[in-house]
Protein backbone atom coordinates (compact mmCIF):
# COMPACT_ATOMS: atom_id res chain seq x y z
CA UNK A 1 0.00 0.00 0.00
CA UNK A 2 1.28 3.50 -0.83
CA UNK A 3 0.24 6.73 0.84
CA UNK A 4 1.26 10.24 -0.16
CA UNK A 5 0.16 13.07 2.12
CA UNK A 6 1.51 16.27 3.69
CA UNK A 7 3.53 15.81 6.86
CA UNK A 8 5.85 18.05 8.83
CA UNK A 9 9.30 16.35 9.08
CA UNK A 10 12.91 16.65 7.67
CA UNK A 11 15.40 14.86 5.41
CA UNK A 12 17.16 11.51 6.12
CA UNK A 13 17.81 7.98 4.68
CA UNK A 14 20.19 5.15 5.90
CA UNK A 15 23.56 3.61 4.63
CA UNK A 16 27.01 2.86 6.03
CA UNK A 17 30.48 4.45 6.40
CA UNK A 18 34.16 3.65 6.76
CA UNK A 19 37.51 5.37 7.11
CA UNK A 20 36.88 9.09 6.67
CA UNK A 21 40.14 11.07 6.46
CA UNK A 22 38.80 14.62 6.72
CA UNK A 23 38.72 15.43 3.00
CA UNK A 24 35.05 15.92 2.13
CA UNK A 25 35.58 14.54 -1.38
CA UNK A 26 38.27 11.91 -0.72
CA UNK A 27 35.96 9.01 0.03
CA UNK A 28 32.36 8.20 0.83
CA UNK A 29 32.75 6.36 4.16
CA UNK A 30 33.43 7.12 7.82
CA UNK A 31 33.65 4.86 10.82
CA UNK A 32 32.38 6.70 13.88
CA UNK A 33 33.68 5.27 17.15
CA UNK A 34 32.61 5.71 20.74
CA UNK A 35 31.34 9.23 21.36
CA UNK A 36 32.89 10.72 18.21
CA UNK A 37 30.50 13.05 16.36
CA UNK A 38 29.34 12.16 12.87
CA UNK A 39 31.60 14.14 10.46
CA UNK A 40 29.95 17.23 9.03
CA UNK A 41 32.50 18.49 6.50
CA UNK A 42 30.97 19.96 3.35
CA UNK A 43 28.75 16.95 2.73
CA UNK A 44 25.23 17.49 1.45
CA UNK A 45 23.80 14.09 2.42
CA UNK A 46 24.50 11.36 4.98
CA UNK A 47 23.42 7.75 5.36
CA UNK A 48 23.41 5.61 8.48
CA UNK A 49 23.25 1.85 8.62
CA UNK A 50 21.78 0.94 12.00
CA UNK A 51 22.32 -2.63 13.23
CA UNK A 52 19.79 -3.10 16.03
CA UNK A 53 18.35 -6.61 15.66
CA UNK A 54 19.95 -9.11 18.06
CA UNK A 55 19.65 -11.90 15.48
CA UNK A 56 22.38 -10.17 13.45
CA UNK A 57 24.76 -10.20 16.43
CA UNK A 58 24.89 -13.89 17.33
CA UNK A 59 28.01 -15.94 16.38
CA UNK A 60 26.29 -18.11 13.75
CA UNK A 61 25.36 -14.96 11.79
CA UNK A 62 28.84 -13.43 11.80
CA UNK A 63 29.22 -14.04 8.08
CA UNK A 64 26.12 -12.12 7.06
CA UNK A 65 27.08 -9.19 9.33
CA UNK A 66 30.47 -8.99 7.62
CA UNK A 67 28.76 -9.21 4.22
CA UNK A 68 26.39 -6.40 5.18
CA UNK A 69 29.32 -4.23 6.28
CA UNK A 70 31.13 -4.75 2.97
CA UNK A 71 28.01 -4.22 0.84
CA UNK A 72 27.33 -0.96 2.63
CA UNK A 73 30.83 0.30 1.81
CA UNK A 74 30.27 -0.44 -1.85
CA UNK A 75 26.96 1.42 -1.87
CA UNK A 76 28.54 4.49 -0.30
CA UNK A 77 31.09 4.65 -3.11
CA UNK A 78 28.33 4.74 -5.72
CA UNK A 79 26.40 7.57 -4.05
CA UNK A 80 29.00 10.21 -4.92
CA UNK A 81 31.35 12.85 -3.61
CA UNK A 82 28.82 14.91 -1.64
CA UNK A 83 27.56 11.95 0.39
CA UNK A 84 28.97 10.38 3.56
CA UNK A 85 27.95 6.90 4.69
CA UNK A 86 28.43 6.15 8.40
CA UNK A 87 29.01 2.96 10.39
CA UNK A 88 29.03 2.96 14.21
CA UNK A 89 31.82 1.09 16.03
CA UNK A 90 32.50 1.06 19.78
CA UNK A 91 36.28 1.37 19.27
CA UNK A 92 39.13 0.86 16.81
CA UNK A 93 39.54 -2.86 16.18
CA UNK A 94 40.37 -5.22 13.28
CA UNK A 95 37.39 -6.04 11.07
CA UNK A 96 37.15 -9.74 11.89
CA UNK A 97 33.91 -11.61 11.18
CA UNK A 98 34.37 -13.64 14.36
CA UNK A 99 34.58 -10.59 16.67
CA UNK A 100 33.03 -7.64 14.81
CA UNK A 101 29.53 -8.15 16.27
CA UNK A 102 30.87 -7.30 19.73
CA UNK A 103 32.28 -4.04 18.36
CA UNK A 104 29.10 -2.84 16.61
CA UNK A 105 27.75 0.11 18.60
CA UNK A 106 24.23 -1.24 18.96
CA UNK A 107 23.39 1.17 21.79
CA UNK A 108 24.12 4.22 19.65
CA UNK A 109 22.13 2.77 16.76
CA UNK A 110 19.16 2.00 19.02
CA UNK A 111 19.25 5.51 20.49
CA UNK A 112 18.99 6.93 16.98
CA UNK A 113 16.14 4.56 16.12
CA UNK A 114 14.25 5.73 19.20
CA UNK A 115 14.30 9.27 17.79
CA UNK A 116 12.51 7.88 14.72
CA UNK A 117 10.12 5.59 16.63
CA UNK A 118 11.67 2.41 15.16
CA UNK A 119 11.73 -0.89 17.03
CA UNK A 120 15.18 -2.56 17.31
CA UNK A 121 13.72 -5.87 16.09
CA UNK A 122 12.90 -4.32 12.71
CA UNK A 123 16.55 -3.59 11.93
CA UNK A 124 18.98 -3.34 10.42
CA UNK A 125 17.76 0.02 9.11
CA UNK A 126 19.04 2.02 6.16
CA UNK A 127 18.57 5.75 6.89
CA UNK A 128 19.41 8.66 4.57
CA UNK A 129 19.31 12.40 5.30
CA UNK A 130 19.91 15.65 3.44
CA UNK A 131 20.50 17.50 6.70
CA UNK A 132 23.26 16.82 9.22
CA UNK A 133 22.11 13.85 11.33
CA UNK A 134 22.18 15.47 14.75
CA UNK A 135 21.72 12.65 17.25
CA UNK A 136 20.29 14.97 19.91
CA UNK A 137 16.95 15.31 18.13
CA UNK A 138 14.72 13.52 15.66
CA UNK A 139 15.50 14.39 12.03
CA UNK A 140 13.20 16.81 10.29
CA UNK A 141 13.17 14.97 6.95
CA UNK A 142 14.25 11.40 6.33
CA UNK A 143 13.95 8.20 4.37
CA UNK A 144 14.25 4.78 6.01
CA UNK A 145 14.22 1.21 4.68
CA UNK A 146 13.62 -1.67 7.08
CA UNK A 147 16.17 -4.38 6.20
CA UNK A 148 15.24 -7.24 8.50
CA UNK A 149 15.94 -9.90 5.88
CA UNK A 150 18.74 -12.03 4.43
CA UNK A 151 22.12 -10.36 3.79
CA UNK A 152 22.03 -11.58 0.18
CA UNK A 153 18.75 -9.73 -0.47
CA UNK A 154 20.12 -6.58 1.14
CA UNK A 155 23.21 -6.78 -1.05
CA UNK A 156 21.07 -7.05 -4.17
CA UNK A 157 18.89 -4.16 -3.02
CA UNK A 158 21.86 -1.84 -2.43
CA UNK A 159 23.30 -2.79 -5.81
CA UNK A 160 20.00 -2.13 -7.59
CA UNK A 161 19.52 1.17 -5.77
CA UNK A 162 22.94 2.33 -6.90
CA UNK A 163 22.05 1.47 -10.49
CA UNK A 164 18.64 3.12 -10.26
CA UNK A 165 19.99 6.37 -8.80
CA UNK A 166 22.16 6.67 -11.90
CA UNK A 167 19.47 5.49 -14.34
CA UNK A 168 16.86 7.87 -12.87
CA UNK A 169 19.31 10.73 -13.41
CA UNK A 170 19.58 11.63 -9.71
CA UNK A 171 23.36 11.07 -9.77
CA UNK A 172 25.62 11.97 -12.69
CA UNK A 173 29.44 12.12 -12.55
CA UNK A 174 29.16 11.32 -8.82
CA UNK A 175 27.14 14.52 -8.28
CA UNK A 176 23.48 14.98 -7.33
CA UNK A 177 21.51 16.51 -10.20
CA UNK A 178 18.67 17.84 -7.99
CA UNK A 179 19.18 20.12 -4.95
CA UNK A 180 19.36 17.74 -1.94
CA UNK A 181 16.31 18.19 0.25
CA UNK A 182 14.07 19.61 -2.49
CA UNK A 183 10.79 17.95 -3.44
CA UNK A 184 12.31 17.08 -6.83
CA UNK A 185 15.20 15.35 -5.08
CA UNK A 186 12.94 13.27 -2.85
CA UNK A 187 10.63 12.42 -5.73
CA UNK A 188 13.61 11.10 -7.72
CA UNK A 189 14.91 9.23 -4.65
CA UNK A 190 11.51 7.60 -4.17
CA UNK A 191 11.33 6.53 -7.82
CA UNK A 192 14.81 5.01 -7.68
CA UNK A 193 14.04 3.12 -4.46
CA UNK A 194 10.63 1.94 -5.69
CA UNK A 195 12.08 0.61 -8.93
CA UNK A 196 14.93 -1.14 -7.10
CA UNK A 197 12.46 -2.84 -4.77
CA UNK A 198 10.20 -3.83 -7.68
CA UNK A 199 13.13 -5.34 -9.57
CA UNK A 200 14.15 -7.29 -6.49
CA UNK A 201 10.63 -8.55 -5.89
CA UNK A 202 11.04 -8.09 -2.13
CA UNK A 203 8.62 -6.46 0.27
CA UNK A 204 10.86 -4.16 2.30
CA UNK A 205 9.12 -1.42 4.25
CA UNK A 206 10.10 2.00 2.92
CA UNK A 207 9.13 5.50 4.09
CA UNK A 208 10.00 9.12 3.29
CA UNK A 209 9.10 12.06 5.53
CA UNK A 210 9.74 15.71 4.60
CA UNK A 211 7.96 18.97 5.46
CA UNK A 212 5.81 18.55 2.33
CA UNK A 213 5.83 14.82 1.51
CA UNK A 214 4.84 11.62 3.32
CA UNK A 215 5.35 8.37 1.39
CA UNK A 216 5.11 4.87 2.80
CA UNK A 217 5.21 1.52 1.01
CA UNK A 218 5.60 -2.16 1.82
CA UNK A 219 5.32 -4.38 4.87
CA UNK A 220 5.99 -2.72 8.24
CA UNK A 221 7.30 -4.66 11.25
CA UNK A 222 9.64 -2.22 12.93
CA UNK A 223 7.21 0.25 14.44
CA UNK A 224 5.77 3.67 13.68
CA UNK A 225 7.99 5.96 11.61
CA UNK A 226 7.73 9.46 13.08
Amino acid sequence: MLRIAPLAASALVAVLSLGWTGDAHAQAFATVKGKEPIPRGTFKTWSLFLVTNQDWLIPENAGRLRQLYERSQAFGRVIGNDHLAVWFWKKDAPVDAATMAANVDVERAIAYCQKLGLKPSGGPYFVFTTSYPDEAAAPESFSVIELNTAAEEIGRLLGMMGDQLVQEGLIRDRTFQQPPGSDDFWSAWFDATRHALANLGANFHFAIRTPTISIESGRKSGGQVH
